[in-house]
């Protein structure tokens, strides 16, 4: 019996045919083709935060995902996840380790709490890990050209002739 690898993936909004149809609108005519998709690494927290107000504090919880190669963190609006069994496509591996994305984990999430409310203060943030997700991203290609597409927001990137 074959074990089967699943991952948890960061529901797409945009599929390969939407972005080849989206990209091969701008290029006029230029052959357009979606090489391949990449399966990027984010380790994902949860965070349960008590904010200081006027009248007491104030429960809050925030997603936080921290970019498994590159250990930049951001807060995250509401997304929803799916199983996806691994094929062929590309996987990249996360580079951080899990005490790293922690460490960003907290920070990101004070920082961006200091930000929304206003104040420097005790947010009292307890994190608590998720795993690691995956975002998929289209690789297509325009002639001798490559352009990354992101599957949930539709935004594209150049790539450099080496990045691909």
């Amino acid at each position: 019996m074959v074990k089967e690898k699943l991952l948890t993936v960061i529901r797409e909004q945009v599929d390969s045919a939407t972005a080849l149809q989206n990209i091969a609108g701008m290029t006029g005519g230029v052959s357009v083709v979606v090489e391949r998709s990449v399966l990027y690494p984010y380790i994902r927290f949860t965070a349960s935060c008590s904010v200081p107000t006027m009248i007491g504090r104030k429960a809050i919880s925030v997603d936080c995902l921290v970019d498994g190669i590159n250990g930049l963190g951001a807060t995250a609006d509401p997304f929803s996840t799916g199983q996806l069994v691994l094929c062929d496509e590309v996987r990249l591996q996360p580079k951080i380790t899990t005490d790293e994305a922690q460490r960003t984990a907290q920070r990101t999430v004070t920082h961006q709490l200091g930000r929304q409310f206003r104040m420097i203060a005790p947010f009292d943030v307890k994190l608590e890990a998720a795993g690691t997700i995956y975002k998929r991203f289209w690789i297509i290609k325009i002639g001798n050209g490559r352009i990354m597409t992101d599957s949930v927001t539709g935004n594209m990137h150049t790539l450099n002739a080496t990045a691909a």
